[in-house]
């Protein structure tokens, strides 16, 4: 098996197993359950960082539909701040052809800013605020 197909088969599985523990944790109140599930969406997202010439596009926009991550800090700061250097570069696997994962991008970097806990870096955050400021902007009430 080739190095890219491990990858690939790798990522569908994790893929595949994160559905079917995300849709039992919107049913459960487990936070145990929750918190495995961003470390799973966490492992997608390192394995995009590192691995990115064996995986496409739409395991990039799989990754964007688990965020904004929620139940476990490190995990969310971590996938978060992997977000943010891909907004940072400009990154073309992250926003689609034709930008067509831009209002998805939108949508959650403005939930990760208006969620109590801004489950980021201050480098992150910071650069979250400037790409939204830039396409549009929205009302955030900073923390003290």
């Amino acid at each position: 098996m080739t190095s890219d197909r491990f990858y690939a088969e790798g990522i569908l599985r994790l893929y595949n197993v994160t559905i079917k523990r995300l849709s039992i944790s919107k049913q459960c109140e487990d936070g145990y359950v929750r918190i495995l599930c961003d470390t799973a969406v966490s492992a997608l997202g390192k394995i995009f960082e590192y691995h990115r010439g064996s995986i496409g596009p739409k395991a990039v926009q799989k990754w964007l539909n688990f965020l904004p991550l929620k139940h476990d800090f490190s995990e969310a700061r971590y996938a978060h701040g992997l977000l943010s250097n891909l907004i940072r570069s400009s990154d073309e696997q992250l926003f689609g052809s034709n930008n067509e994962n831009l209002p998805k991008i939108i949508s959650i970097v403005k939930e990760i800013l208006s969620g109590p806990d801004r489950l980021g870096t201050e480098e992150a955050i910071n650069q979250m605020i400037d790409f939204i400021d830039q396409h549009g902007g929205m009302e955030i009430e900073l923390g003290d």
